[in-house]
């Protein structure tokens, strides 16, 4: 009886041990405690892969495509270039396992230590197993070439990479995510604050990033889950049609655990994902693009709005033979502009979706009925920033007009302010003065009127009727 007793206080001891070191380590547990067993025996269900997003953090930017080939690991390597440039202090990390090659696009021949040092624990951190690079700034964590189960990396392995991924000691760390949907790569794709998803013109390209994306929300319902009510109820919930809506598995959700439906929608709310269309050959690619945008969120709820584009070009595909990212050797090129935009709007994240509601004030003492009237609306889902005395804040433009737009902001606006609006739309890249109106102080809604004096807004307006079509306009 004493040596069962001493037994059941020695487990005792081991698992507060356990349990404390893993707080300590900022991990967090949801406790499942069996009552017939005692507390020793309780199982310890993962929250988000017992990841927590600490706000003192480096900003983490997933990068994945789904389909190998679509240059995901040319993006991953030209926004890092671009972070470092701006001053940033950043890490790259070569999450494809097992068909690794960020290594050869910044001529890394001989890498003193990788991301197979820092997994088989002969180093201790992703800091030590980060190597430099030919850019100031900026470190490279190379990955696991052909080497046999490089990418089958057991369950406790991938936590600790995504745990020292999450207080690594750099400003921002790029993870170029690796092909396919496994477990493991929709893992490291969920794990950013902001999630790149790289596409190209192709069908195969389309299909591939819609199976991806996908999994990647499947997979973030699968991680809210508490406890194991919520995994069963969530797995019923899946069990219907391939094809089905996002939207009708959360309505089921809601009429067995209403609570859950919830916590699934906030979660949801909080995907920021952003396309990149890459290989961009012809200008009709442009409304394949925002095909693929409209696709995402009608079946999957998510906003998909345009980060930017990369048109095929020569330089591009040198660049890989030559063992340099593009921005280095055309630093003036349009790519490279277009992801020197990519990585500054990346720095902040996108304002949550939500549906455009009427403005509730009117606008200079006029009805806004009657205003709304004057300028009919169009509605759109565009990346753009706000800037005044230097500051620059992410934006979402949610609605388009000949008198200007309505976007999404977290920042505090109040009418009578006045900043540029900036576009980096694929046809529409310039600035125009606005001055906010109709500020909805209980909303994050903004409207921004234009006061420029030239044919701006008409082009904004037909940017944004070429989104719908002519027999929607």
């Amino acid at each position: 009886m004493c040596r069962d007793v001493q037994n059941v206080r020695s487990r005792t001891r081991r698992a507060s041990h356990s349990r404390r070191g893993a707080l300590q380590q900022g991990r967090i547990f949801a406790v499942k405690i069996d009552p017939k067993r005692g507390d020793t025996q309780g199982r310890l269900y993962p929250r988000f892969l017992m990841v927590s997003k600490h706000t003192s953090g480096p900003r983490v930017i997933s990068v994945g495509g789904g389909k190998g080939g679509v240059g995901k690991s040319i993006v991953a390597a030209n926004l890092s270039v671009a972070f470092a440039q701006a001053g940033r202090q950043v890490i790259l990390i070569d999450a494809d396992l097992g068909a690794a090659n960020q290594h050869t696009l910044f001529g890394v021949d001989r890498p003193q230590s990788g991301l197979g040092d820092f997994l088989d624990r002969r180093v201790e951190s992703l800091d030590q197993a980060a190597g430099p690079t030919q850019v100031a700034n900026l470190r490279l964590v190379v990955g696991t070439g052909a080497i046999p189960n490089a990418a089958n990396i057991q369950h406790a392995q991938k936590q600790k990479l995504m745990r020292h991924i999450r207080s690594a000691q750099a400003e921002v760390v790029v993870v170029d995510v690796g092909a396919g949907s496994s477990h493991n790569t929709v893992d490291f794709f969920d794990l950013g604050d902001a999630r790149v998803l790289v596409v190209t013109p192709q069908l195969t390209s389309i299909q591939n990033a819609y199976g991806f994306l996908k999994a990647a929300v499947l997979r973030l319902f699968r991680n809210e889950c508490a406890d194991r009510e919520e995994i069963q109820v969530l797995e019923a919930a899946l069990s219907h049609k391939e094809t089905e809506r996002v939207e009708e598995i959360l309505k089921r959700l809601q009429q067995s655990l209403p609570g859950f439906e919830g916590k699934l929608r906030d979660a949801l709310a909080r995907f920021d994902v952003r396309l990149v269309g890459n290989q961009v050959a012809e200008s009709q690619d442009m409304g394949i693009f925002r095909g693929v945008g409209r696709m995402v969120r009608d079946f999957l709820g998510v906003p998909l709005p345009m980060a930017g584009f990369l048109a095929t070009t020569r330089e591009m595909h040198e660049s890989v033979n030559r063992r340099t990212p593009f921005v280095l050797l055309s630093p003036h090129d349009e790519n490279a502009r277009a992801i020197a935009a990519m990585a500054q709007a990346l720095m902040q994240p996108l304002p949550a979706a939500a549906p455009w509601q009427p403005p509730s004030r009117p606008v200079d003492s006029e009805d806004v009925t009657q205003w709304l009237r004057k300028h009919p609306r169009i509605t759109v889902d565009w990346a753009a920033a706000i800037e005044s005395a230097g500051r620059i804040t992410t934006v979402r433009v949610i609605d388009v007009s000949a008198g200007g737009v309505g976007i999404l902001s977290r920042q505090k606006l109040h009418d009578g302010d006045r900043y540029n609006l900036i576009f980096n739309q694929p046809h529409l890249k310039l600035a125009v003065p606005t001055v906010v109106r109709n500020a909805e102080h209980d909303s994050a809604r903004v409207g921004l009127a234009f006061v420029a004096n030239d044919d701006t807004p008409l082009r904004v307006l037909k940017a944004a009727r070429a989104e719908i079509g002519p027999s929607q306009s």
